[in-house]
């Protein structure tokens, strides 16, 4: 039956759902059913009395199980981006939240010192290696630094397309993405499927932490039974695995926020001008005039400016979804 029913859901749902979202609400979940218990002894039920069962009774659990973990899944998915912004570090506790600010800004600080003390030592192999970590882990500047280590990789990769070429990445990314090919469209969905899969994880591994520590709660209480007292320690012992085990995913999902960001940085050298073809902008000649072009465009598009591409003419191609050249049709 559980193979009928993946069989069917792989027919039916979208695969990074399925990768993202449904496979660790399904890990999860098998691990609460055989751990059932100890992990919820307040349930009175264990995987011993599910596999008692026969028949129609089997079936209905069973069935009733899948569609439990199918409708975590589809939680999970519709708290995506609230989640990743969690982790990013946009916190409503202001003071909590600076302080993991300064944390990271020390920790950029200290990268820059060793970094430039590696330029005067002339030690090539170090300076590089301090570089790429600048690069992949910090925003350029120490005012846009957040206060986690996600929320730093994935601002690098926002803010790099904005140092480069004037274009603000976070405006521009939806008008970028559906122009991108679509070979790069799939290794980006794919870095991202895998990058909310591991912060899924580490968050349920944070919630069975949390499930241990309020067994204790209730056993301190009197809530359960005395003999669960036995469990207490094992309970214990569990929250902690569980947090660290929670903390080694969130360490893998940053290393897959850089592969991530990687592919955006790659989307924006490569492809930003198809943005200007859509728009039928002219393509800039030079870097600095490219600079000025997106800045303008930004001001028109997001801050209503007409203004700022007032001597600005369309550049239409010869045939359809031909690029403009370069000051072809530019007023002056």
């Amino acid at each position: 039956m559980l193979a009928t029913f993946v069989d069917r859901a792989l027919a039916l749902l979208d695969r990074r759902f399925l990768v993202a979202c449904w496979a660790p609400a399904f890990l999860f979940g098998a691990l609460l059913f055989f751990t059932a218990g100890w992990s919820l002894p307040w349930l009175g039920y264990t995987a011993a009395d599910y596999f008692r069962l026969e028949g129609l009774p089997l079936a209905a659990v069973t069935l009733g199980l899948l569609l439990l973990i199918t409708l975590a899944a589809y939680l999970l998915q519709a708290f995506t981006r609230p989640l990743i912004r969690t982790y990013e570090g946009y916190w409503p506790w202001r003071r909590v939240q600076a302080l993991g600010i300064r944390w990271q800004a020390r920790r950029w600080q200290a990268l820059r010192r060793a970094r430039d003390l590696a330029a005067q030592a002339g030690d090539r192999r170090r300076y590089a290696h301090l570089q790429a970590r600048l690069y992949r882990d910090f925003p350029p500047r120490e005012d846009r630094i957040l206060p986690t280590r996600l929320g730093n990789v994935l601002r690098a990769a926002e803010d790099y397309s904005t140092t480069r070429y004037g274009l603000d990445g976070v405006f521009w990314w939806p008008r970028l993405e559906p122009l991108l090919p679509e070979a790069l469209q799939e290794r980006l969905d794919a870095a991202f499927a895998a990058l909310v899969a591991l912060l899924n994880l580490a968050t349920l591994s944070g919630l069975a932490a949390l499930l241990l520590l309020v067994n204790l709660a209730l056993w301190a209480l009197g809530r359960l039974p005395p003999n669960a007292g036995a469990m207490a320690l094992s309970w214990a012992g569990g929250a902690v695995g569980f947090l660290v085990v929670g903390y080694t995913i969130y360490r893998a999902a940053v290393a897959q926020a850089r592969s991530y960001g990687e592919l955006i940085r790659v989307a924006y050298d490569a492809h930003r001008f198809r943005i200007l073809d859509a728009l039928h902008i002219p393509r800039p000649a030079s870097p600095v005039e490219e600079h000025d072009l997106w800045r303008r465009l930004t001001r028109w598009l997001y801050q209503q400016d007409l203004g700022a591409i007032r001597d600005l003419d369309y550049a239409h191609g010869e045939g359809p979804g031909e690029p403009g050249r370069a000051g072809a049709s530019r007023g002056r």
